[in-house]
């Protein structure tokens, strides 16, 4: 048992590593994702599930750095369609 709030920084901790794992399985997220993506997605979601502070928040950032790629790459595809549109 644990008080409210580590229940449910728990619970998201592991809701954003499954996520993450969803990601690099299935390999898509807003479009699909590459091969690196899938990799950082991938390791950010076990590191969220680890036990000390230090992977947790490793876990976090390598979820963010896929994320940041992820949406900068769709980002840049979508304004090259634009003006060629």
């Amino acid at each position: 048992m644990g008080e409210w709030g580590q229940i449910g920084a728990t619970f998201l901790i592991a809701c954003a590593a499954m996520a993450g794992l969803c990601v690099a399985f299935t390999g898509y997220l807003k479009r699909h994702a590459t091969f690196i993506e899938r990799g950082l997605f991938g390791m950010g979601g076990v590191l969220l599930l680890g036990p000390q502070g230090w992977v947790t928040v490793t876990g976090a950032a390598l979820l963010t750095v896929a994320t940041i790629l992820h949406f900068g790459r769709i980002g840049s595809v979508m304004a090259d369609l634009e003006q060629n549109a």
